[in-house]
């Protein structure tokens, strides 16, 4: 998992069911999580995974992009929103990719690179409507910079706006006042 906000929020749902804390563990840019559990050891092995995202696929792909998805914006000659999901397990992101289209919400994938999903920015409300993130500050950044799109559009107006509520830090963008 990516997202650290994403890995802090596992133990205290695990404790609750098992009484066991995992070790924090992080690993070339990666918080590991530990699949120890016996029931979901089952679902990883089983394969059961596939059948609980299509039965609640909204959840399902909220789950991956709180965990490996990412709000991506550009905001240097002209302002650009981008939705990501990357993660090393094709099948996983093969099937995320069919929820997504079988949502109504359109994805590339490209050629040189089957690990990563991009939603364009015309279907980035769409997502926030549809699917949307758990984690507070990755719906905060979506809803600011559709805000601001929406309000300015793509040009200079929009950079400077986006530039008074973000700043950018190690190649991230983080809401000024949260740094």
């Amino acid at each position: 998992i990516r997202d650290r906000g994403h890995r802090e929020g596992i133990p205290n749902t695990q404790k609750d069911k098992s009484s066991k804390r995992f070790n924090r563990v992080y690993s070339n840019n990666w918080y590991v999580v530990p699949v120890r559990l016996s029931w979901i050891n089952y679902i990883v092995k089983s394969k059961l995974w596939k059948v609980i995202a299509y039965i609640y696929p909204r959840e399902f792909l909220r789950g991956l992009f709180d965990g490996d998805g990412s709000v991506c914006i550009t905001a240097s000659s002209y302002f650009r929103i981008l939705i990501t999901l990357c993660m090393q397990n094709n099948e996983v992101i093969s099937l995320a990719n069919k929820l997504l289209h079988s949502i109504g919400i359109k994805t590339r994938k490209y050629r040189y690179d089957l690990s990563r999903i991009c939603i364009c920015q015309e279907e980035c409300k769409k997502f926030g409507e549809l699917v949307g993130f758990k984690i507070g500050r990755k719906q905060e950044k979506l809803n600011d910079a559709l805000y601001i799109l929406q309000k300015y559009g793509k040009g200079k107006n929009a950079i400077q706006k986006w530039k008074k509520l973000y700043t950018k830090a190690n190649g991230n963008w983080i809401k000024r006042g949260q740094a």
